[in-house]
């Protein structure tokens, strides 16, 4: 650590100009900014859409798939911090980068007064004691949500503050559905572990048609958490929330597909459950429009203790076929080993340390490809009928911390629940350190 810090204090001295905070305090983003406090620090943050970028810096930054990111470190420590702006992007640009891909030709002045703008702005890497740093950080693209990860060192170790920032370029299907009166009171089903466990197991199997006759794809999977908690766990891990469908989006979709191109955000069709079609739909995209990892989520009347618990389904389009029920004559093709895609979405959410409690209910039942079952669009489906429950958190939660359900166990691992005993409990429902 000593080392480390050490080399922090040689690269912070290097190159360094007078780096003053910008004036944005009458700046639109800012009025999206998020705050995330750790004892004397805090942290605010804001990611810019194409437009407000263009006002603030003066040039398409978006053309160059480029996104700043502005935050605001308050470091009421005695102690001073280094940001990390690795941990926001990998991939993040230097501010000559970002100016020098926005030059423009026979303009040295321009260009140079553009240099020193562009490294003004920038935020520093060192936050003194009891000092206030603003600035931007230049990250690629993310339309609609930005996941914002900022990390601190200090002499005491590393501090993380994290948030999802929404951005405007986009509308995504969730935003217009009112969560807060899907349900009238008396509807609401509150409880503990024991109760939603219960609970759970009673909901339906599958998603289901607009006309509720026929079932679809299992319902393989539970989120509890705030919205907020949901979209750090999700857009954290990597997923994409999906626009909703317009000519826009039609158009983007229809080119994704003759072109093989990825389309992060493309609609997804609707299946249903409650009477309505999912409440919000993320999706990981591959290659291209036709391979994809999607999930369906909607919220349900049950509460853990207060929080909102939502169920879902995960799947993975591996190809595209002809069918007459689509108005397009094609569909994705669906993976059949539907645990697998569940499986894909608990390392997600765990690599993105957004969970805080895991187990597995009893669902849809177990399934092979001999038994006939399908979705709706008759692809095959294999499973063992388990829903994985996974208890979203905001803050950042390490493997270690992760906490089990003495719930259900998948077929290969209940053999063993002998041997796991003393890290995943045997008796009762209260939640033990998944790993030591």
């Amino acid at each position: 650590m000593k080392t480390l810090l050490f080399l922090l204090i040689i690269v912070s001295t290097l190159g360094c100009g007078d780096h003053r905070s910008m004036a944005t305090d009458a700046a639109s983003f800012k009025e999206r900014a998020v705050s995330r406090t750790d004892g004397d620090l805090q942290v605010t943050m804001a990611a810019l859409g194409p437009a407000e970028a263009k006002a603030v810096f003066g040039v398409d930054l978006a053309d160059h798939h480029i996104q700043p990111v502005w935050i605001e470190i308050d470091n009421n420590n005695s102690t001073p911090h280094w940001y990390l702006p690795i941990r926001t992007d990998p991939n993040y640009f230097s501010p000559a980068e970002a100016a020098y891909m926005t030059r423009q030709w026979f303009s040295p002045e321009r260009n140079k007064a553009r240099d020193a703008r562009f490294a003004q702005m920038t935020l520093p890497h060192f936050i003194g004691p009891h000092s206030r740093q603003s600035g931007f950080v230049y990250t690629g693209m993310d339309p609609g949500l930005k996941y914002i990860d900022v990390t601190l060192l200090g002499l005491d170790g590393l501090k993380h503050f994290r948030s999802v920032a929404n951005v405007p370029g986009i509308k995504a299907d969730y935003q217009d559905v009112p969560f807060g009166t899907l349900y009238a009171p008396e509807q609401i089903i509150d409880g503990d572990e024991t109760r939603l466990r219960k609970e759970l197991e009673g909901l339906p199997c599958c998603t289901q048609s607009s006309d509720g006759k026929r079932n679809g794809d299992p319902l393989n999977l539970v989120l509890i958490g705030e919205m907020n908690d949901i979209l750090t766990a999700l857009v954290g891990g990597g997923w994409a929330v999906t626009e909703e469908l317009s000519l826009h989006s039609a158009w983007q979709t229809v080119t994704s597909f003759l072109l093989r191109r990825e389309y992060r955000h493309c609609p997804v069709s609707s299946l249903y459950l409650f009477g309505r079609r999912q409440d919000a739909a993320f999706q990981k995209p591959r290659r291209n429009v036709n391979e994809r990892n999607h999930l369906r989520i909607w919220m349900t009347p049950l509460r853990l203790h207060g929080t909102p618990v939502w169920i879902g389904q995960i799947s993975r389009d591996i190809g595209v076929k002809f069918t007459l029920k689509s108005p397009f004559l094609t569909t994705h093709v669906v993976d059949p080993d539907v645990d697998n895609d569940r499986y894909y979405l608990i390392q997600t959410a765990v690599m993105a340390e957004a969970i805080s409690q895991f187990g597995y209910v009893k669902g849809v039942g177990a399934a092979t490809l001999d038994d006939g079952r399908t979705t709706l669009g008759d692809d095959p489906y294999f499973t063992d009928g388990l829903r994985a429950v996974l208890r979203c958190s905001e803050s950042p939660v390490p493997l270690s911390a992760i906490q089990f359900y003495d719930w259900e166990f998948p077929p290969e691992i209940e053999p063993y629940r002998d041997m796991l005993e003393g890290v995943i409990p045997t008796t009762g429902s209260k939640p033990k350190p998944l790993a030591q």
